[in-house]
């Protein structure tokens, strides 16, 4: 059997008495990179971490959260950011067997509900928000704005090597080629892209600097898949399927941290099954809306529209992307159902938790559920009775 450790505050006398000497999770916290804190609090050491969650979060908090010695407590204040940081801060958290909290009036959305998940004792106090929402691909070929300039573009990377990705790599170079455009926007190499208005594609499919034959592209890349249909259709798919063990990886981290980080219970064989004998549908040869089913001609004429404006058609191939991603986690959740594969030990509690990131549009806030807040212990939550 297993058991869900969490505890649900009581608090004694009124907010602002408990709290008087507390942080605030204030927008200016929530604007700036993760960092962490220390903080005496009614005679409690707190870690504070608050802040935007970036890819290497995970490695720069490390420090901070194994030093047991400094702190009582974790208090989560963010936004969110990237999975990869949540996952790494959520795995060093469950390491430490740190109690993690997100007290009255703090924020928690995204990736640091993924964080929150490795608490070994996780409370979330009754005022506090504690947001999950629709998971996005929305970086990906666009840029990334720094004080609200561009810094760089966000660029797409594929391993050529892997077979269902070579014929692409190999089809868009010779696209390419035959419009006269290879010599106007191959990179000389990779550190291009990184340059304020990038606008090329790093190929390097002879694998010349690399172990794997690899191509890297910015959000030029949206502008000559708008007028390639068939790449198109392609590039969407390998984003499907480039994504499938890592959202299986998720789904296993969300059960191992209800399981107090007991990995060994996961049923194995039932996550060998998704990961080799599932092959996701292209988002373009569904009709079932449940799994975020798109037209392809109405896509493509978005995009012929568009033109030559990058902004615009990076804005279509955001959407298309992010609904890819979420008819990618809706058609691994059915494929479970419909095998009634046993993934072990608080199997369908994770599942809830997983099918909770696909249930509301993009940066909307979503609430879960009565019955899915109440079956993965958060009867406090948005005040659940």
């Amino acid at each position: 059997m297993f058991k869900f450790v969490v505890v649900i505050a009581i608090l004694i006398g009124s907010i602002s008495t408990t709290y008087a000497s507390a942080p605030v999770c204030s927008k200016a916290a929530l604007g700036q990179p993760i960092r962490a804190s220390i903080h005496n609090i009614n005679n409690t050491n707190v870690l504070l971490l608050a802040g935007g969650i970036e890819a290497d979060s995970g490695k720069k908090l490390a420090p901070y959260i194994f030093n047991k010695r400094a702190y009582q407590e974790v208090w989560l204040c963010s936004g969110g950011g990237a999975v990869k940081g949540g996952l790494a801060i959520g795995r060093a958290l469950n390491r430490a067997r740190a109690t993690v909290k997100i007290p009255n009036n703090y924020f928690c959305a995204s990736a640091c509900t993924i964080a929150f998940m490795g608490g070994y004792a996780r409370i979330i106090e009754p005022t506090a928000r504690f947001v999950t929402h629709a998971s996005s691909s929305a970086k990906s070929f666009g840029y990334k704005l720094v004080n609200g300039k561009t810094k760089y573009s966000y660029f797409a990377s594929y391993d050529c090597d892997i077979s269902y990705i070579s014929a692409y790599c190999s089809s868009l170079r010779t696209y390419l080629n035959k419009l006269g455009a290879y010599q106007k926007t191959a990179c000389a190499k990779p550190s291009n892209l990184y340059q304020a208005g990038s606008q090329c594609i790093f190929f390097d499919t002879q694998g010349h600097q690399y172990r794997e034959n690899m191509l890297l592209a910015n959000s030029l890349l949206t502008i000559y898949l708008s007028h390639a249909p068939q790449l198109a259709q392609q590039a969407v798919h390998i984003d499907m399927r480039s994504s499938l063990t890592s959202e299986v990886d998720l789904l296993a981290y969300f059960q191992t941290m209800l399981l107090d980080g007991r990995r060994n219970l996961l049923n194995q064989n039932a996550y060998w099954q998704i990961k080799n004998n599932f092959v996701p549908t292209n988002i373009y040869n569904l009709t079932d809306s449940h799994l975020y089913a798109r037209d392809f001609s109405s896509d493509l004429e978005a995009m012929k529209k568009a033109a030559k404006n990058t902004n615009r058609t990076f804005a279509i191939w955001q959407t298309v992307l992010t609904d890819s991603e979420l008819s990618l986690k809706a058609q691994i959740s059915r494929y479970i159902k419909n095998n009634q594969l046993n993934l072990g030990p608080a199997g369908k509690e994770a599942l809830k938790m997983y099918d909770a990131m696909r249930t509301c549009q993009i940066q909307s806030s979503c609430r879960l559920e009565t019955h899915t807040a109440n079956s993965l212990g958060y009867q406090n939550m948005y005040n659940y009775k």
